[in-house]
């Protein structure tokens, strides 16, 4: 009985076998062809790609329907840093950034932070808003319902909030459409979360009227974290809170809110739908820089 030519331990099944198993015969392989490399040799496949090579293409196409579907876990959600280093991640961006085309490029800057309607126009915009809609319908959400205090904690959720809330008054983060427009507005002189809050800042300018925007006297403790009030009046000792729409998580805020400050509630205005489109009639014509 002749003996596996690879680990020289199990004896061979057949009389023309050279390896007790599949695995000792690729490993076998594996050294052969490594020893060979080293002094010189040449793979078969070198020099040679799908379009030149039917082989290479077989090849590459079992290996990628092998592979279709099966995300590499231990890399999956890591940044190029995490995954392969500092240095190496620097050298891929720097490649990308070149292999990338100077219209790519320019079209980048030219659409970054913008808007559908923007960059595309209103009809278009709208057009593409559809289809969206459309190709969503139906689907929910895998985090509906579930605030980042549900998921990640109260003192992580508002870590959370901070940080993002710094990189978009840096202008780190751009966000662009719809009522939440955030950002810096130059006539008010600081930023805001959305068009509502710009426009009823200018009101109160318009007014000449004193407030204070998401200041330490906006803030109050509840039991589902840190509920902020838009605008403070100190003359008036009113507050006002455009809404649009009520997330559940401000929803459950905001009940804990007049459980806890009774006396402050009543002095609170929440400025939903209709007062803000009473506004918008009596203002929009006297203020230029209306939204």
């Amino acid at each position: 009985m002749m003996v596996c030519e690879y680990c020289h331990l199990e004896k061979v099944k057949g009389i023309h076998q050279r390896f007790c198993s599949k695995s000792c015969k690729a490993k076998y392989q594996h050294t052969n062809s490594a020893l060979g490399f080293q002094k010189g040799s040449k793979p078969w496949n070198a020099g040679l790609n799908r379009e030149t090579d039917i082989r290479v293409a077989k090849i590459g196409e079992k290996i990628s329907k092998s592979k279709k579907g099966k995300p590499n876990l231990k890399l999956k959600g890591k940044t190029y840093v995490e995954k392969f280093g500092k240095e190496r991640a620097n050298e891929i961006k720097a490649r990308i950034s070149a292999n990338t085309s100077v219209g790519m490029r320019d079209f980048i800057a030219r659409t970054k932070g913008k808007t559908y309607a923007e960059r595309f126009g209103e009809e278009k915009a709208n057009l593409m808003r559809h289809n969206l809609s459309v190709s969503h319908k139906g689907k929910v959400s895998h985090r509906k319902g579930i605030s980042n205090i549900d998921e990640y904690g109260l003192e992580r959720a508002l870590s959370l909030k901070r940080q993002r809330s710094l990189k978009i008054k840096s202008g780190e983060i751009k966000i662009g459409g719809g009522w939440g427009k955030m950002g810096h507005r130059a006539d008010i002189g600081h930023f805001v979360r959305s068009t509502w809050e710009a426009n009823i800042a200018r009101i109160l300018i318009f007014l000449g009227k004193k407030y204070e925007y998401e200041s330490k006297n906006c803030r109050f403790i509840t039991d589902y974290g840190v509920l902020i009030l838009d605008f403070y009046l100190p003359e008036e000792d009113i507050y006002l809170d455009p809404k649009s729409y009520l997330l559940e998580e401000k929803r459950l805020k905001l009940e804990n809110f007049i459980e806890l400050y009774p006396e402050i509630a009543k002095k609170v205005f929440v400025i939903d739908k209709e007062p803000y489109e009473l506004l918008k009639i009596m203002f929009r014509e006297k203020i230029s820089n209306w939204e």
